[in-house]
């Protein structure tokens, strides 16, 4: 133990009062020495349980920390995917309109032709929506 005095019998003190002080301290140091003991005791009880948790924990986060890392990647790719698939979406979806657009615009255009045969004012031909006129 820390501290330790030398155990080595001493002897005696040459007057009643250092000798009546040398007892006294020899008591302090066994005092103190059984004091240490159950702080000691009391310590170990303590960190037990807390040492035992936390190694626990600490086995726990390593063994999952592969797998909810591998989650986490994956999650996130499917996540870069669902962007880029929208994105497809929306441009397919763009293409779409654009297409039906060019079909009324010839639709338009056929009917707009046909008319103006018969009628010289529904002749005109109407720019698309969207186009300068």
């Amino acid at each position: 133990m820390r501290g330790d005095w030398d155990a080595r019998p001493r002897p005696e003190a040459p007057s009643k009062e250092l000798n009546q002080l040398r007892k006294a301290c020899l008591a302090l140091r066994d005092e103190w020495g059984k004091y240490e003991t159950r702080r000691l005791a009391q310590q170990r009880r303590l960190e037990g349980p807390d040492r035992t948790s936390h190694t626990i924990l600490d086995v726990i986060s390593q063994d999952l920390y592969g797998p909810l890392k591998s989650i986490q990647q994956q999650s996130q790719a499917l996540a870069d995917q669902l962007k880029a698939v929208r994105r497809e979406d929306q441009q397919q979806r763009v293409r779409a309109i654009a297409h039906a657009r060019a079909r009324f615009v010839i639709i338009d255009d056929l009917t707009s032709t046909s008319s103006s045969k018969s009628s010289p004012a529904r002749g005109r031909v109407r720019a698309a929506p969207g186009e300068d006129e």
